[in-house]
């Protein structure tokens, strides 16, 4: 393998990549959902510069085997810096099954690798003339997707109501998002001059990579500098509200007698919006709540509940025809994933084990 400029460069920030991703497992703080998508993006940079060392340095054939796979990463990696700077900014964040619309063409050209390689070909690349066409289209619709998408990032920042002090905290990360759009502009201006002119160099894709590797380091490393800023993001938020901690409280013991009487909680498509209707409380007011008197999430407040109901109906010989899925579905729980992440994270044990132990017990 031959090195040059670029490899180098390459290998130098795969390793930097891996020893970030070791880091952020390793830390003290839990592996919430900020952290996950954080991972999920440096692993997709990681593969990408790795790849790219290779191809730079001559060594193309290992590559061409999982060349739609590595494709697939490289589109990845727009939608998850997306997802991570909004469960950053936004304390209310999670995961929507919608957000898997991001992830169309990650996941068309991994199921294109996939197929490729149980010989089945796609005729896509045919309605290209040539492959100069084929890399055009293709690095377009990557920097067209990661514009949008910072734009929506920065309108996300600019979206926070603040104080002044709040405003010049956060101000510098919606300058480095408006430096990156104006960037990413500039490189969709310089790709169609390149091609419409036949002056396309390879050395136009290897100083895009390195231009965005820099960005996204840059912020990743700014970012974690500032873990206190962003931990305490939450509380600023509601900076200006009028509620006192009595009006939390009040507005609390409101929501938990509701919870009690009305169990809104079965409903399996309940969210904070529906569960402020039902409550008869503000949506934002709620938010407050969950943020500021609670110190949890909406999910695991609700899913409180759920496993409540759960344990009864596990222990009644009722309910013992059914299967602990199903049960669990009854008592709210839309996913079999949700359902186990949140008995395991409360007793240490599966339902089955929780039974087994109950039941024991109950004979002795």
């Amino acid at each position: 393998m031959a090195f040059d400029l670029f490899s180098i460069s390459y290998l130098i920030g795969t390793a930097f990549t891996l020893l970030l991703i070791l880091v952020l497992i390793a830390g003290k703080h839990r592996l919430g959902v900020s952290k996950i998508l954080l991972v999920g993006l440096l692993l997709c940079i990681g593969v990408v510069l790795l790849q790219q060392a290779f191809v730079a340095g001559g060594k193309i054939g290992i590559w061409k085997k999982v060349f739609w796979l590595v494709m697939g990463m490289w589109f990845a990696i727009s939608p998850l810096l997306f997802l991570y700077l909004r469960s950053v900014i936004k304390p209310d964040f999670h995961l929507k099954r919608s957000h898997i619309f991001l992830f169309i063409i990650p996941i068309y050209l991994t199921i294109e690798w996939g197929l490729n390689q149980v010989g089945i070909k796609f005729k896509l690349r045919k309605l290209f003339a040539n492959p100069m066409a084929l890399t055009f289209w293709w690095i377009f619709i990557f920097l067209s997707t990661s514009l949008a998408l910072t734009v929506a990032s920065y309108f996300d920042v600019t979206s926070i109501k603040s104080n002044v002090r709040r405003f010049e905290q956060i101000s510098w990360l919606k300058w480095l998002l408006m430096a990156f759009s104006a960037l990413l502009v500039f490189s969709i201006i310089l790709l169609v001059f390149l091609v419409s002119t036949k002056t396309y160099m390879v050395e136009y894709e290897h100083w895009l990579l390195i231009a965005y590797e820099a960005f996204v380091y840059g912020l990743v490393f700014k970012m974690l500098s500032s873990t206190s800023f962003f931990d305490d993001l939450s509380r600023q938020r509601y900076a200006n509200s009028r509620l006192t901690e009595n009006n939390l409280a009040e507005l609390y013991e409101k929501l938990n007698s509701a919870m009690r009487i009305e169990r809104p909680y079965l409903d399996r498509k309940l969210s904070l919006e529906s569960l402020a209707k039902k409550v008869h409380i503000p949506e934002n007011q709620l938010s407050q709540i969950f943020s500021q008197h609670i110190g949890s999430n909406f999910y695991d407040f609700v899913n409180q509940y759920r496993l409540e109901e759960l344990e009864k109906k596990l222990l009644d010989p009722e309910w013992r025809h059914l299967k602990i899925l199903a049960i669990a579905e009854d008592c709210g729980f839309n996913s079999k994933a949700a359902f186990y992440k949140s008995f395991r994270k409360k007793h240490g044990m599966t339902p089955s084990e929780y039974m087994a132990k109950n039941q024991n017990a109950g004979r002795a």
